[in-house]
């Protein structure tokens, strides 16, 4: 899987020129504030239908600039397709070969994985941050996940109009027993996600960061115990939820604890320690990804050498180079000479120019 080329239209401060990618690393080097981290997104962003640092597509415009566009030629088991993403309107529409698609189809198409700043949110941040590390997983290996979550919603939502409206116990036992159903199957993909992703986690997080200390996952579910039948549980709580006028357990509650021997890392990891979590995280999700599906996702890797000491950096560009097509950012030239390895670009005030072809 890899992008041929990209171009963009009022994306940030971008210049819109095509840019010719090639397989394997792809360096974006210069000073901070340039665009390389623009350019990085708008790549994951045609892959993936989302930013990796704004909450909304539309954010992705010029100042001032209600519309914008991103064109590029995704390769995958041998076949091309022109895909574009364009918003105007207030709407971002999803094109292949200049046909508009759904959201659902446009993204079975290519898969792409994201580090940067924002990523380590997903130990430091929220549960909310963990749940959706979990089920973007989920679609990446199966993108049925989207309709599952979808559905979840659906009931979730009903479940609160009837809580809102105090709807008799009768009536929302009767309602609640189609979310379980909807509850077991989304928690059980997560489950089948953490089972794959955490021996692989452990050995990248156990070989890069040596002394570190072990790695652990654990799905946690709120509300439910050790032993309980979900049925059972998930019903005998109706009436208090009720008379709360919340729900007290479910998949939107659950959490991934992640420990670093045996103490919580959100509360007491170092930020060296944080940063070399959530890498292994994301780069055992590519495995797992490349293992289920054997496709291997486009690696986005914005400012990677500020998150690690040099040591490490060379040691996750080892894997890297052999990973498939990756995008890199940097300030540093000196990383790009000790790692002769790659194509190098130079992002200067929005315009991306080629320096050395490693095609």
């Amino acid at each position: 899987m890899r992008v041929h080329w990209i171009q963009t239209h009022d994306v940030r401060n971008l210049q819109g020129q095509k840019t010719e990618l090639n397989s394997g690393i792809n360096w974006f080097v210069g000073q901070n504030g340039q665009g390389k981290t623009n350019f990085l997104e708008s790549v994951y962003a045609l892959m993936t239908s989302r930013s990796f640092r704004a909450s909304s597509l539309g954010e992705l415009g010029k100042q001032g600039s209600g519309q914008w566009s991103i064109e590029g030629c995704l390769e995958v088991d041998d076949q091309k397709r022109i895909l574009r993403l364009q918003h105007e309107a207030n709407r971002t529409k999803r094109l292949v070969e200049g046909k508009r698609v759904s959201t659902y189809d446009y993204l079975g198409l290519g898969k792409a994985i994201a580090f940067n700043r924002r990523s380590l949110a997903m130990i430091e941040g929220g549960p909310d941050e963990r749940r959706r590390f979990l089920d973007r997983l989920a679609t990446l290996l199966d993108r049925s996940h989207l309709n599952l979550i979808a559905d979840y919603r659906r009931h979730r939502q009903q479940l609160g109009r009837c809580v809102a409206t105090g709807s008799s116990l009768e009536v929302y036992r009767s309602f609640k027993q189609g979310w379980i159903e909807v509850n077991r199957q989304l928690v059980g993909r997560r489950l089948a996600c953490l089972a794959s992703l955490l021996p692989i986690a452990q050995q990248i997080f156990e070989s890069w960061f040596p002394g570190v200390g072990r790695l652990d996952l654990k799905y946690v579910r709120r509300g439910m115990k050790t032993g309980d039948d979900e049925q059972q549980r998930l019903q005998s709580i109706a009436a208090r939820e009720l008379m709360l006028k919340r729900m007290l357990a479910g998949a939107h509650l659950d959490d991934l604890s992640i420990h670093l021997n045996g103490v919580e890392a959100r509360k007491y990891g170092s930020a060296g320690q944080v940063r070399a979590i959530s890498l292994s995280l994301l780069l055992a999700a590519v495995e797992v990804v490349k293992q289920a599906v054997g496709q291997v996702p486009i690696l986005v890797l914005d400012d990677l050498d500020a998150e690690l000491d040099k040591g490490r950096f060379l040691n996750v560009l080892e894997y890297v180079s052999s990973a498939g097509q990756s995008l890199i950012s940097t300030c540093e030239y000196a990383i790009i000479r000790e790692f002769d390895n790659g194509t190098v670009f130079n992002v200067d005030t929005g315009t991306v120019h080629l320096e050395r072809d490693g095609g």
